[in-house]
């Protein structure tokens, strides 16, 4: 799949088919993340793989928009470590970091949110 494919098919989804995903694609995920630019290359993140139904559930109870959790097999939490972030860039090399998640799910056949 072309990128700009990617971007254009990009889209939220917020009820899931209960199918679980490879720990092949979860790989490639998560490579994709590591490979975002991040502000002089800190790459101020952790990747937080959750596979526990109760645990997603319970999120759901302190992210306001988190309700898609509910009906989900699987997550993946990105967070940013502030120790090791430059000139207070954390949000934005998370959000790259998210952004390549998104758009390498995409190409997987993979639905996010």
């Amino acid at each position: 799949m072309e990128l700009f494919e990617a971007i254009k098919q990009r889209h939220s989804i917020r009820k899931y088919t209960g199918q679980t995903i490879s720990e092949e694609k979860f790989k490639l995920l998560l490579e994709a993340a590591m490979f975002a630019p991040s502000a002089c290359n800190s790459r101020p993140w952790y990747f937080v793989v959750i596979k526990n139904q109760e645990k997603l559930t319970k999120i759901t109870e302190f992210m306001t928009f988190a309700g898609m959790l509910k009906t989900a097999k699987h997550a993946i939490l990105v967070c940013a470590n502030l120790d090791s972030q430059k000139f207070g860039m954390y949000p934005q090399d998370c959000s790259a970091a998210t952004q390549n998640i998104l758009l390498r799910a995409v190409e997987l056949g993979l639905g996010t949110c």
